[in-house]
């Protein structure tokens, strides 16, 4: 069974006890991806984001969010791979 990478979040000054865990689904996600076809074109997430090569932008932005897991500043790389999935979710 493949191993669920999680860190431990410890806020400057607070022991650790006090820290909370961070989880994101990586693995989960990258298997959704891997299981679907991926459209050439560019897709319109929304009005204001327009992905010009979905599958380089998943594949970049799975990387990034694999070298940092856990760490608050780059969640939104991965809520990002969240909505490319809702995207495709209901185009399916």
């Amino acid at each position: 069974m493949p191993q669920t990478l999680c860190f431990v979040v410890v806020p400057h000054g607070t022991k650790p006890q006090a820290a909370r865990k961070v989880y994101w689904p990586i693995e989960e996600i990258e298997n959704y991806f891997n299981s679907i076809k991926i459209p050439k074109e560019a897709i319109k997430l929304n009005a204001g984001t327009t992905i010009g090569n979905p599958s380089k932008f998943i594949s970049s932005t799975l990387s990034l969010v694999k070298l940092h897991h856990g760490k608050e500043i780059y969640k939104s790389y991965f809520d990002h791979l969240i909505k490319l999935r809702e995207y495709f979710e209901k185009k399916i």
